[in-house]
């Protein structure tokens, strides 16, 4: 998992929006830039930032609340499966091998093998949770 930066104070030239971690509405010229470890974010351009999901908070308390509990709920198998599905619009089963497509996202073996048994775990448990 990547380290995640302090917290910054920045001047936001965008819409204010709202804190991430209170919903409290945000100042246009004041808020704290912060970058989240968030196990089921894809960076839409680069996938260097996978699970660093950039967000916008009221403080630098709340900034620390949300990377406490971005590391707390983070899960590895999350991240591989995600990047899975990512390059899984290039499968084509007659050119590419499940090691192939686990290069193309940038993971090992191992790590394809991981995804895959969590996904299947969590798959089924939300069959039986249904079937109760």
């Amino acid at each position: 998992m990547t380290v995640h930066r302090v917290p910054s104070q920045r001047s936001m030239s965008s819409t204010a929006g709202v804190c991430e971690y209170c919903g409290c509405a945000l100042d246009e010229d004041a808020g704290v830039d912060v970058v989240v470890p968030d196990s089921g974010y894809l960076h839409r351009d680069d996938a260097r930032h996978d699970g660093n999901r950039p967000t916008r908070v009221c403080s630098s308390n709340h900034a620390w609340e949300l990377i406490a509990d971005g590391n707390r709920q983070w899960v590895d198998e999350q991240l591989w499966v995600n990047k899975l599905r990512r390059v899984s619009v290039h499968w084509n089963r007659d050119e590419t091998t499940l090691d192939g497509i686990a290069e193309r996202a940038g993971l090992t073996h191992s790590q394809l093998a991981r995804a895959i048994h969590w996904q299947r775990n969590r798959a089924t448990r939300r069959l039986m949770g249904r079937s109760l």
